[in-house]
């Protein structure tokens, strides 16, 4: 598949024929271009985006991303609580009391010192009650085994000679024909076995990172949650061959070649929830943030509210008394460089400083509380001393005895004005030694010097509104937007944000049209989060713009802002695209 961007036009080409794979003896420097059939790829980069498709993954109980085979994976304390949700049915399985043998195939990179489910299949959401099915389908066993049996039906876990819990990153695949399955283990066949898949429910639940495990060999019973780094997880609709299994193995921490775009938005607050709700919802990587109330005890989050509330009409209000947004733990460590925006109205006073907009880091008295601040990187409407607003990181308490030569501040033109609505965009590059200071889409600040790497952050308490430090207030003013961006905007993409304001829409994943067959159909997807306005037009043949496409009839169905129609295969090549 090839895409044509043109404004708002995107464009795809399909074409049938075979696939081909070269394969060598040794680690590759280049890329594998995915092949035929990938339907979904959860790659890890700070999220659980379906990289391929539509079947984006939750990042649930503080589970977090950590470097990896192939740039970031998903980690996994093994704690019981942290996995990778994915959507229900997502695999073909066949419903209760039927057989299956649709061709699918499974591929990715572990690593573990431990054991754990790394894929778990049930018929129900995790930790509920009563469970009346269950398959671990991939796991660690307690002995450091491999054990695999993708789903129910063969009875015949195929498992590895040896453990595979040594510390050390292993690529697994396993394919399935419709009537063998296949395991290999780093490039290599190791276990075939004659299958055929019995349903034992109408909704399957699966998870990455944990799993059921009541029934299977060399599990402790009970939910079973893997301890390592699990990093590339992709699904397909066909049984890949040796050679591609293979090819993905020799290419090693160079992967699969990832689709090209810039800099990718990982978590974004809109705060557009109910006046009475709590939850700070983030609509990317639903790393959820929590409205809450500070106190003087233990666990410091249920003081009396002060009355900062969710609007109702798409702002938070804070009001300076205890209220802030606790926001996940480990929320930006794991980038390389990243920018942050907002868009907040500060109720000052004008005389109060050190208020915070953000600040993420850490103190010397832990979670939930306010101390002396270690470590952190904040952005205030009006610093001490000087008081104009701006954005400053260390890594150390800058009062204490250790010295941070790599300290940032960056320094706006004047206090932040009461009572007005300001953007401000951050840009955070200590790859390339430079960070910039946007104050309504124009650069006010910019310093060029060696700055602390990301990872050097302890980022376990990531506040909107609250200090990490105990003498300083709480802000007092209005969220409309807040997000962070895995990677450095241009000057010319900050300005056109603030241009299109804190409602500005974005495609989370790529403009891609996927494709994948569906019997004797093409099921032709997209995802957007924009409300609605794009067509789906087919042309015979390439054709220039304004050529003579047509429009797509057939129903289109929506799920979750995820749109799909189905088309019949024809005798001859069709070319789409989508158009708004």
């Amino acid at each position: 598949m090839r895409k044509t961007t043109l404004k708002a036009l995107w464009v795809i080409i399909l074409f049938l024929g075979a696939s081909h794979s070269l394969v060598s003896n040794a680690q590759s420097t280049n890329c594998v271009q995915p092949p035929f059939g990938l339907i979904s790829w959860w790659r890890a980069e700070g999220n659980g985006l379906d990289a391929q498709g539509i079947n984006h993954g939750a990042v649930m109980g503080g589970g977090g991303f950590t470097n990896a085979m192939v740039g970031r994976g998903f980690v996994f304390s093994g704690s019981g609580d942290d996995y990778i949700g994915l959507p229900p049915n997502v695999f073909p399985m066949p419903a209760a009391n039927e057989l299956g043998n649709v061709p699918f195939s499974f591929e990715l990179w572990f690593k573990t010192s431990a054991s754990g489910v790394i894929l778990g299949q049930q018929d129900q959401a995790p930790f509920k009650a009563a469970l009346n099915g269950n398959v671990a389908a991939m796991y660690v066993g307690t002995n450091g085994i491999l054990y695999v049996e993708m789903f129910w039906g063969a009875d015949n876990q195929l498992t590895s000679a040896a453990s595979v819990a040594n510390g050390q990153f292993h690529h697994v695949a396993v394919t399935y024909d419709g009537v063998t399955e296949i395991l290999y283990l780093d490039g290599a066949a190791i276990g075939a076995v004659a299958f055929s898949q019995i349903g034992y429910a109408d909704t399957y639940f699966y998870q990455i990172g944990t799993g059921w495990s009541d029934g299977w060999a060399e599990t402790p019973g009970g939910w079973f949650p893997f301890t390592g780094i699990i990093d590339e997880p992709s699904f397909y609709d066909r049984a890949l061959s040796a050679g591609e299994v293979a090819a993905f193995f020799h290419a090693g921490s160079a992967g699969k070649c990832a689709p090209p775009g810039g800099p990718a938005l990982v978590h974004r607050y809109s705060f557009n929830e109910p006046a009475d709700n709590f939850v700070a919802k983030d609509s990317v990587s639903r790393s959820d943030g929590t409205l809450v109330f500070a106190d003087m005890s233990p666990p410091y989050t249920n003081g009396t509210p002060d009355g900062s509330a969710f609007t109702g009409s798409g702002k938070l209000n804070l009001r300076g008394g205890n209220g802030f947004v606790s926001l996940p733990p480990r929320l930006i460590s794991w980038l390389s460089n990243a920018t942050f925006e907002a868009w907040v109205t500060w109720n000052g006073p004008a005389t109060s400083v050190w208020q915070r907009v953000w600040d993420l880091g850490y103190n010397d008295r832990g979670t939930n509380v306010s101390g002396i601040g270690t470590n952190y990187l904040i952005f205030s409407p009006a610093r001490g001393g000087t008081e104009v607003m701006g954005f400053e990181e260390t890594i150390v308490n800058p009062f204490g005895s250790d010295s941070d030569p790599n300290s940032l501040i960056l320094a706006g033109p004047n206090k932040m004005p009461l009572g007005q609505q300001v953007y401000i965009a951050v840009t955070y590059d200590p790859l390339n030694n430079l960070s910039q200071l946007f104050i309504n889409g124009a650069l006010a600040a910019s310093v060029s010097k060696p700055m602390n790497a990301m990872n050097h952050f302890t980022d376990y308490n990531n506040w909107l509104g609250r200090s990490q430090w105990t003498r300083d207030p709480f802000f007092n003013g209005e969220y409309d937007e807040f997000r962070i961006w895995d990677g450095v905007l241009t000057a010319q993409e900050i300005a056109s944000h603030y241009t299109a304001g804190p409602n500005e829409q974005f495609v989370r994943v790529r403009p891609y049209l996927f494709l994948a067959r569906a019997g004797s159909e093409v099921a032709i997807s997209w995802y957007t989060n924009y409300a609605d306005g794009f067509q789906l037009q087919w042309a015979a043949t390439p054709a220039a713009p304004g050529g003579s496409w047509a429009s797509v009839t057939n129903a289109v169905t929506v799920t979750n802002a995820s749109y799909q129609v189905r088309v019949p295969i024809g005798s001859g090549a069709r070319f789409y695209r989508l158009r708004k």
